[in-house]
């Protein structure tokens, strides 16, 4: 199920996102040694899509403070690398709608 759940994000499925976090798939998964999790991959996008599954992510108990290995990069990382401030925004714990 994690390994779907990463794919899911990965393919921008907020449906599929939902109904794997609903069945219980860890958002803080990583899967191998890097420990790249979804909210590392999903910070590096800037659509709807991903700004609403980045709000499920975290609704779901994903950590934006996970550190990769082995250079320690955390999704709000990621996120300001790629210059997305809504995404930065969800990230540090406020709400996109204060952006619309």
């Amino acid at each position: 199920m994690e390994s779907s759940l990463i794919q899911a994000v990965l393919d921008e499925d907020v449906s599929a996102v939902t109904e794997l976090l609903q069945q219980g798939a860890d958002p803080n998964v990583f899967e191998d040694g890097d420990k790249i999790r979804p909210l590392h991959f999903v910070a590096q996008k800037d659509s709807s899509a991903a700004l609403e599954i980045a709000q499920l992510l975290i609704h779901a108990g994903a950590d934006p403070l996970a550190q990769t290995e082995p250079d320690g990069q955390t999704p709000i990382e990621v996120a300001e690398l790629m210059s997305s401030s809504e995404m930065v925004a969800i990230l540090n714990g406020r709400s996109r709608e204060t952006y619309h």
